[in-house]
C-alpha cells in the first residue's frame, strides 16, 4: 500500500510538472518608474525620447478586461495613463506656439506618441492614442492657418489610416473583449465568422444592430454599446465606450483626408476665416471659393456626405480660441 501511494504521488507530480511546462511563461511586468520619471522631469518630449531609446510602454486595457485577466497592478497602470492624460491636457490648455517649426515639432511628437500607444495595445492606450492623433491634427490645422494653406505638417501615421469601413469594423471586433456587457456575448465570434458589410460605418452599424443574438437583436441587447456615438476622447478613456472609439478612428482619417485639405484649398483661394466662422450657414460663399466643383471632400468611411461649412467653422473656431483645442479633446471643464 505504501509503495502504491508513493507511486501515485510520483505520477501526479510528473503530470503537474508537465502541465506547468505546457503553460506559456508569463512575461515579467514592465517597470513603470522610468516612464513616470520621464513624464515628471521632461514631459511628453522626454517620454517620447525614452520610448525611442528602447523604453517600453505597457499594455493598458479597460478595467473589466484587466479584472478578467487577473492583472493585479491595474491601479498602477491606470495611474500612469492618467499621468499622461494630465500632461496632454496641460499641453492642450497652454498657449499654442506661434512659429511654424514649433507647431510641426508638436504635431510630430503627438503623432509619434500616439503611434507607440496604439501599438502597445489595450483600450485605454488606443483611446489615448487617438486623442494624441486628434491633437496633432489640430496642430496641422494651425500650421495651415499660419501658412495660408501652404503647409499642413506631418502625415498621418499608418496605424491610424482607415481605408474603408471594414477597417473600423476590425477595431470594433478587436475591442469587444474590452467592454464588459459585450465580452462573452458571442458577438465577436459571430462577426468574425460573418462580418457585416456596408459602404460606410453608419451602414455597417445599422446592419450590426440587426444581428440576431440570443433570441433578440444586438440593437436591443446592447443599445448603448452599439450605437452612433462620438463622445469626447478625453472622457471615454476611463469609461468603456467602444462605439465612440471606433467613430474617432474614422474621423481621424476624415480630418486628414478631407477636413485639412478643404481648409488648405479654402485658404489658398483667399477664403476669409472670419466669414467662415461668422457665416457658416452661407455655404455658397464657401463653395464659390473652392472653385469649379473641386468641393468634393468626402466624409467616408464614416458616413455619406461631404465636409461642409459646419465642420469647417467649428474646426477653425476650436483652433483659434485659447481653450478650443482642450474643449475639442476633453470637453468643457466642469
Amino acid at each position: 500500500m505504501k509503495h502504491t501511494l508513493i507511486g501515485l504521488f510520483a505520477f501526479w507530480s510528473l503530470v503537474a510538472c508537465g502541465a506547468a511546462a505546457d503553460q506559456p511563461a508569463r512575461k515579467p511586468d514592465l517597470p513603470l518608474e522610468p516612464l513616470i520619471e520621464a513624464l515628471d522631469t521632461g514631459g511628453l518630449e522626454k517620454l517620447n525620447s525614452h520610448l525611442d531609446g528602447g523604453g517600453k510602454w505597457p499594455r493598458i486595457t479597460s478595467d473589466s478586461l484587466a479584472a478578467k485577466e487577473g492583472i493585479t497592478r491595474q491601479g498602477e497602470l491606470v495611474a500612469l495613463s492618467n499621468r499622461l492624460l494630465r500632461a496632454l491636457r496641460e499641453r492642450a490648455k497652454a498657449v499654442a506656439p506661434v512659429e511654424i517649426k514649433a507647431l510641426e515639432s508638436d504635431a510630430g511628437l503627438l503623432f509619434s506618441l500616439g503611434e507607440k500607444l496604439w501599438k502597445a495595445d489595450g483600450y485605454r492606450n488606443r483611446a489615448t492614442a487617438l486623442l494624441c492623433c486628434e491633437f496633432a491634427s489640430c496642430r496641422c490645422g494651425q500650421i495651415l492657418i499660419l501658412t495660408k494653406g501652404g503647409k499642413m505638417g506631418p502625415a498621418l501615421p499608418a496605424v491610424f489610416i482607415v481605408r474603408n469601413p471594414g477597417d473600423m469594423l476590425t477595431l470594433f471586433i478587436w475591442g469587444i473583449p474590452e467592454i464588459a456587457p459585450l465580452a462573452g456575448s458571442g458577438l465577436k465570434e459571430k462577426l468574425e465568422k460573418e462580418p457585416v458589410t456596408g459602404n460606410t460605418w453608419l451602414e455597417m452599424l445599422v446592419a450590426l444592430r440587426k444581428i440576431e443574438l440570443d433570441g433578440s437583436t444586438v440593437g436591443k441587447l446592447f443599445n448603448e454599446e452599439v450605437s452612433l456615438r462620438n463622445e469626447f476622447l478625453g472622457t471615454i478613456i476611463s469609461r468603456e465606450d467602444l462605439s465612440s472609439l471606433v467613430m474617432h478612428q474614422g474621423w481621424a482619417c476624415v480630418t486628414h483626408d478631407a477636413m485639412l485639405p478643404a481648409l488648405a484649398m479654402y485658404l489658398r483661394n483667399n477664403g476669409s476665416l472670419e466669414q467662415l466662422r461668422n457665416e457658416p450657414t452661407n455655404a455658397t460663399k464657401f463653395e464659390a471659393v473652392m472653385k469649379d466643383g473641386v468641393y468634393r471632400f468626402s466624409t467616408k468611411p464614416v458616413m455619406r456626405g461631404l465636409v461642409g461649412v459646419g465642420h469647417m467653422a467649428t474646426f477653425v473656431e476650436d483652433l483659434q480660441n485659447p481653450d478650443g483645442i482642450s474643449k475639442r479633446l476633453f470637453g468643457a471643464d466642469k
